[in-house]
């Protein structure tokens, strides 16, 4: 009748330590909740100590874990392991899933002589943790302190063991979850900093000033939808009055493309003064450092020479497609000399095209950002508004820009070349 007692007394201790686990655990805070059902498991058996050890298949040892009750000396966390060939108590419970009980520690056969000279225990208890049928590690009570442990301690203590395993695991897992998330955080910072010091340097290879051209007006902008961009604009001036543009976009986002841009730049900048523009994309293409089909990226690509004393423009459209003139009468001209893409075909032909740029006419070059973004319909003609209030270039590139929406999905890139009306 007794024992019967007990054990219905037991069960509502069980259950009220499983109402303490369940109210904390529901506000994810699993190690506080592990730490105060420890605490009441030891106060439940009128233990000093109440403690756990986990199995760590990476390193085959039993180790004392945190949080605990009463173990106050940080030695016996960092002495307390076990690999499981040294045998002894803990390592007994957890291999054959069987509690145990001893009121002599310390005489005890069965425990391992180097925990019996590191620890002043007198009386133990110890079970094994189990989650669906598999040993996870052992919790230890210490020190009875109104006697012995009886036998309805140990099953009081085996009722309340499933309670504590899953509190463990749980704890264990929300801590390794913490780790991971603190682990991709700094992940993502340090890819942060490196993006905005690809960012850095990128920005520095675009063009810093317009150069001084006479009869001409020059301006040009790329908004990058990420840290880095895809889109780039560049020109520069060769003796003999000749002006090299370039907008090119490459079909990527992140790293990837900004190296193919910069790598790009770079070439064409690099190529032989006397080659046409033609030539000057194909060496250029050869020599990118970074191999364009294998990565899967490909490159649209506007590339013109323009003769500063004729106003004509050789240049390849190498997939683009965003080339217009406008005529001083607000006429939009698509340039319709085409060629693939860079990256799609190896070695595919470029065709020029040329073009004379009269009095009064407009080039605009832009990336697919312009107008693929949201709220516009894919054409130039409806910002007829903002192309015919513009004054010079850079203003012309301000309104046109002006249009975007805050939050880019995509890079946008113009370049607006304006041949100047002759003086009457």
């Amino acid at each position: 009748m007794g024992a019967e007692h007990d054990l219905r007394i037991g069960r509502r201790q069980v259950a009220a330590l499983t109402e303490i686990g369940r109210t904390m655990v529901s506000h994810f805070d699993y190690e506080r909740a592990l730490a105060a059902v420890i605490e009441k498991t030891a106060q439940i058996l009128d233990s000093k100590t109440g403690a756990f050890m986990l199995y760590d298949e990476s390193t085959g040892l039993l180790s004392l874990q945190k949080p605990a009750f009463g173990v106050d000396d940080e030695e016996l966390y960092s002495a307390y392991r076990v690999p499981l060939s040294e045998g002894g108590n803990a390592v007994t419970v957890f291999v054959t899933g069987e509690a145990y009980m001893t009121n002599d520690f310390r005489s005890d056969p069965r425990m391992s002589r180097r925990f019996v000279r590191m620890s002043v225990a007198n009386r133990v208890m110890t079970v094994p943790l189990q989650v669906e049928g598999r040993s996870i590690g052992v919790f230890h009570v210490q020190d009875k302190q109104s006697g012995d442990y009886t036998p309805e301690d140990l099953e009081l203590l085996k009722l309340m063991a499933p309670t504590l395993a899953v509190l463990i695991m749980s704890a264990a897992m929300m801590r390794e979850l913490r780790e991971k998330t603190q682990q991709l955080e700094d992940a993502l910072a340090l890819r942060k900093r490196q993006l905005q010091r690809a960012a850095a340097i990128q920005r520095g290879l675009l063009p810093r000033g317009t150069p001084a051209l006479a009869g001409y007006d020059l301006a040009g902008e790329c908004l990058a939808a990420e840290d880095v961009a895809g889109d780039f604009y560049d020109w520069t001036t060769l003796p003999g009055g000749t002006l090299l543009l370039t907008v090119a976009d490459v079909m990527g986002k992140g790293l990837a493309a900004s190296l193919v841009m910069a790598s790009l730049r770079t070439a064409l900048r690099a190529a032989p003064r006397g080659l046409g523009p033609a030539a000057r994309i194909r060496l250029a293409e050869r020599s990118v450092a970074l191999d364009i089909m294998q990565d899967g990226l490909f490159v649209t690509l506007f590339h013109g020479q323009l003769d500063l004393s004729s106003g004509v423009l050789r240049y390849v459209d190498a997939g683009h497609g965003y080339c217009s003139i406008r005529r001083p009468d607000g006429e939009l001209t698509r340039l319709t000399v085409r060629s693939l893409p860079l990256g799609v075909l190896g070695n595919a032909e470029l065709t020029e095209g040329t073009v004379r740029l009269e009095p009064g006419n407009t080039l605009i070059v832009h990336s697919d950002g312009l107008v693929e973004s949201e709220g516009t319909t894919g054409s130039l003609d409806e910002f007829a508004p903002e192309l015919a209030e513009a004054g010079d270039a850079a203003d012309t590139v301000r309104r046109l820009l002006g249009r975007m929406p805050a939050r880019l999905f995509d890079d946008v890139t113009v370049l607006v070349l304006r041949c100047l009306p002759l003086e009457r």
